[in-house]
């Protein structure tokens, strides 16, 4: 069994928002190559203004505008990184203490207003980021634990390992 207690930052928020949306590959093809037609589109109206003898700069910024827009990275895509960020600050909930208790039977998450048992058959996948496990319950119901909540690094193997047991055997 192991017991971790953590909070959950804005950074931990948005680093499980982004995984999420790179694991949605079809979604995340997507945005990738409408952002790239977006820049495409602005440089063929920069190019064409040149050879017209106009001033191009604004068709060419607001194709890069629309790229930073749809662009599904974090450090390209403002806009969903200022999205999350409201999220995160209108939900106060969120930024509650944790006490997450691990077992063979699952998983039990504890804030001050919500206390959540999960089974490990109700989870149905899981993804490692560098800071954060993301464990799902559904395909967009996912659940941010962070490293940091470990002791060690003997505690991240032991529950990398239950993760593995209980939920890629499936």
């Amino acid at each position: 069994m192991l017991k971790l207690e953590y909070r959950l930052t804005q950074q931990d928020y948005l680093e499980a928002n982004f995984a999420n949306l790179r694991a949605n590959r079809v979604l995340y093809l997507l945005l990738w190559f409408i952002s790239g037609l977006f820049l495409l589109f602005g440089i063929f109206l920069f190019v064409v203004a040149i050879i017209n003898g106009d001033f191009a700069l604004p068709s060419l910024l607001y194709c890069c505008v629309f790229m930073i827009f749809t662009n599904p990275e974090p450090q390209i895509n403002l806009f969903m990184r200022w999205m999350y960020g409201l999220i995160w600050k209108q939900n106060a909930h969120m930024h509650n203490p944790i006490a997450a208790e691990v077992t063979e039977a699952g998983l039990s998450l504890d804030t001050l207003n919500i206390s959540s048992q999960v089974n490990w058959q109700s989870l149905i996948k899981f993804m490692e980021t560098p800071n954060l496990f993301v464990i799902y319950q559904s395909p967009q119901l996912f659940y941010p634990l962070p490293k940091r909540s470990f002791a060690n690094a003997a505690q991240i193997d032991e529950f990398r390992s239950l993760l593995q047991t209980h939920i890629r055997a499936r």
